[in-house]
């Protein structure tokens, strides 16, 4: 019984090194690394560097190894802010189609106005409101 969890237990580490071999390179090299310099002491910056390195290899290969499914994931993103940004906009731009002016400060639709309309009204806001 006992023999046969080591077979189980061996077969599955070999069937997990087959099916990424790369990843089981970079898992073996920062282990060697991390033995040069934990436990040897041999030049123990350089390797830890080399470690480091090989960490940071892996987290690339696993991007490149998942861009496909990253990609589709910010499109979605992307897509959902959109969506949210266009239904947010909805009565801005109706406004704007209709010939009018959006009042950010009130979130109404008013008349568009000439020059001597917004004379007289920044003049009205200017005086008080009263109009000679």
């Amino acid at each position: 019984m006992d023999e046969e969890k080591k077979k189980h237990w061996s077969l599955r580490f070999l069937l997990a090194c087959l099916k990424s071999p790369v990843t089981f390179a970079l898992i073996a090299l920062c282990c060697y690394f991390l033995f040069q310099a934990y436990v040897l002491g041999n030049s123990a910056f350089i390797n830890k560097a080399m470690a480091l390195g090989c960490v940071l290899l892996w987290f690339f290969w696993f991007l490149a190894k998942n861009m496909l499914k990253l990609f589709l994931i910010l499109v979605v993103i992307g897509l959902g802010f959109y969506g949210y940004y266009s239904v947010s906009r909805q009565e801005i731009v109706k406004c704007e189609e209709s010939g009018g002016v959006w009042n950010k400060e009130t979130k109404t639709c008013e008349a568009k106005l000439g020059f001597m309309e917004k004379l007289e009204k920044l003049w009205n806001q200017y005086t008080g409101g009263k109009n000679k």
